[in-house]
C-alpha cells in the first residue's frame, strides 16, 4: 500500500522541478498526454487489467499465468486496431486532443506496457510476492523522473518530447521484462475462452471506466464556463488536496483485493466484514484529518486568495470517504461477474453530476460543486448497495454477511456530524480543532491493539 501511494504521489513532489526546467507550454503538453493515457488505455487495452480481472485471475488461479499471457496477446490485438484506426484519422485526432504524431503514438504504447506491469502486478499479489513488485515500483518511480530531467536538459528545443519519450523508455526496458517473463511461464497469447471471458467481464466496463474519467473534470468545465478561470482553479486546488486521499484508497483496494477474492472463493464472510470494518475506520480517520486541517493544508499550497476554497475540501473529502465503500460493492459485482450495471450507474451519475452542477453553481457558486459531487458518489453508494443485494440475495446469502452495513452506516454518520461541526470552526477556533485531532489519536492508539489483532487474524 505504502509502494503504491509512493508511485502515485512521485510524480506531484517532482513537478516544482519540471515547472522549473521546462516553459508553461512544455509542460502543458505532457499534462495534456499524461491526461490522455487513462482515456485512450480503456479503448486501446480494453481495461484488461483492471480490478474485475484479479477476480479473473483468482477463479483460474491454476492456470494464472496462461490466463494472463492470453490477455496480454488480446491487449497487444486491441492495441494495433486501435493504431490502426488513428492513423487513418491521425489528422483529426491529433487536433481533437492538441498533441503532434510522435506524442500520440507514445500514448498507445505507454498504455500497452501499463497494461503488462498491471498483469504483472497483479499475479504478484495473488501470491502475496511483494518484495519483487515493491523493488520495481520503485525502480520505476525513481528512474522516471530522473531519466526525465536529464533528457530535458539535454534537448532545449524539444523538451516535452524527451519528457514524454524519456517515461515511456523506461517503461518498456523495465516492463518488457515482466511481460516476457509472463510469456514464457504462460506459453500462450490467445485462447478463445479466456478472450471471450475476458471481453464479456470488461468490454461492459467502458463507459464506467470513461464515466470516472470524466467526472473528475466535469466539474472544474463547468464552473470555468459559468463562473469563470479564477473560481475554476480555486476549485481545482481544493479538488486536488481532497483527492489526494483517492492514493489510499487505490492502494488499499489493490492490496486487499487479491485476498478479498480469494476469501469470496472460500465463503469465509466473517474475515471479510472484519477487515473491511478497519479499512473503513482507517479511509474515515484519513479523511476526517483533511477536513480538520483543511484551512493549514490551503495555507501551504496557496496564497490567501484561494482561502475560500476550504469549504470545498469537506464535501469532498466525504466523496472520497463514500467512494471507498462503493469501490467495496463493486467488488462484489465483479465477483459475480455482473458488470453490465457498473456502467449504466456511472453513466447516470454524470448526467446527475451535470444536471445538478448546472442547477447549483449558478445559484451558489462553484462550493456547490463540492456537494454535487459528494451527492453524486452517495448516489453511486446506493445503488451499488440495491444491486448487489439482489445478486446476493440470488446467489442465497445475505449482503449483512459480507460487509457490516451496520458499521458502514454509523461510521458515515459519525463523519457527517463531526465534519458539520468542524466547518464552524475553520474561521477561528484552531485550537478546538487541535484538540479534536489529539484526542481522535488518542483514540486509535488507545484500539491500537484490537486494530493489529484484527490484522494478524486476516493476514492469509
Amino acid at each position: 500500500m505504502l509502494c503504491n501511494v509512493f508511485q502515485k504521489s512521485i510524480a506531484t513532489l517532482t513537478t516544482p522541478i519540471f515547472t522549473r526546467i521546462m516553459t508553461a507550454s512544455e509542460y502543458g503538453t505532457y499534462s495534456v498526454f499524461v491526461s490522455w493515457i487513462e482515456i485512450i488505455s480503456v479503448f486501446s487495452t480494453l481495461s484488461l487489467a483492471h480490478t474485475a480481472t484479479m477476480h479473473a485471475l483468482v477463479k483460474y488461479e491454476k492456470n494464472k499465468y496462461e490466463f494472463a499471457s492470453s490477455l496480454a496477446g488480446l491487449g497487444i490485438i486491441s492495441t494495433v486496431i486501435s493504431l490502426a484506426l488513428y492513423i487513418l484519422l491521425k489528422d483529426i485526432v491529433n487536433e481533437f486532443t492538441g498533441m503532434n504524431t510522435l506524442c500520440t503514438l507514445s500514448l498507445f504504447v505507454s498504455a500497452l506496457y501499463s497494461l503488462f506491469f498491471n498483469l504483472w502486478s497483479k499475479l504478484q499479489r495473488i501470491d502475496y510476492q511483494y518484495k519483487g513488485l515493491v523493488c520495481v515500483t520503485v525502480l520505476t518511480s525513481v528512474l522516471i523522473p530522473i531519466v526525465g530531467i536529464v533528457s530535458v536538459l539535454q534537448n532545449p528545443f524539444a523538451r516535452a518530447e524527451a519528457r514524454i519519450l524519456s517515461s515511456v523508455f523506461i517503461e518498456v526496458l523495465v516492463y518488457s521484462i515482466l511481460i516476457i517473463g509472463i510469456f514464457r511461464e504462460g506459453r500462450m497469447v490467445y485462447n478463445y475462452d479466456y478472450w471471450k471471458y475476458a471481453i464479456k467481464l470488461c468490454v461492459p466496463l467502458i463507459p464506467h471506466y470513461l464515466t470516472r474519467t470524466f467526472l473528475n473534470q466535469s466539474d472544474k468545465i463547468m464552473i470555468k464556463i459559468m463562473n469563470g478561470s479564477a473560481q475554476a482553479g480555486i476549485y481545482s486546488l481544493a479538488h486536488s488536496i481532497a483527492f489526494l486521499m483517492t492514493m489510499i484508497n487505490t492502494s488499499l483496494i489493490e492490496s486487499i483485493n487479491p485476498w478479498f477474492f480469494k476469501k469470496m472463493h472460500l465463503m469465509d464472510y466473517c474475515s471479510i466484514k472484519k477487515v473491511t470494518n478497519r479499512l473503513i475506520d482507517i479511509i474515515f480517520f484519513c479523511n476526517l484529518f483533511v477536513i480538520i486541517f483543511a484551512p493549514e493544508i490551503m495555507r501551504i499550497f496557496a496564497p490567501q486568495e484561494y482561502y475560500e476554497a476550504i469549504y470545498v475540501i469537506p464535501p469532498l473529502s466525504m466523496s472520497v470517504f463514500w467512494m471507498f465503500q462503493y469501490y467495496l460493492f463493486t467488488n462484489i459485482e465483479f465477483f459475480y461477474e455482473k458488470t453490465t450495471i457498473t456502467g449504466l450507474v456511472s453513466i447516470t451519475g454524470a448526467i446527475i453530476n451535470i444536471v445538478l452542477n448546472y442547477i447549483f453553481i449558478q445559484k451558489f457558486g462553484y462550493i456547490a460543486a463540492g456537494y454535487t459531487t459528494m451527492f453524486c458518489n452517495i448516489y453511486f453508494v446506493l445503488i451499488h448497495y440495491f444491486f448487489i443485494s439482489y445478486i446476493c440475495k440470488k446467489k442465497g446469502i445475505g449482503i449483512n454477511y459480507i460487509y457490516d452495513l451496520k458499521h458502514f452506516i454509523l461510521i458515515s454518520f459519525v463523519f457527517v456530524s463531526i465534519s458539520a461541526c468542524i466547518i464552524i470552526l475553520y474561521r477561528c477556533y484552531f485550537v478546538y480543532r487541535l484538540l479534536l485531532s489529539v484526542l481522535i489519536m488518542g483514540f486509535v492508539f488507545v484500539k491500537r491493539d484490537y486494530y493489529i489483532e484484527t490484522w494478524k487474524k486476516n493476514d492469509k
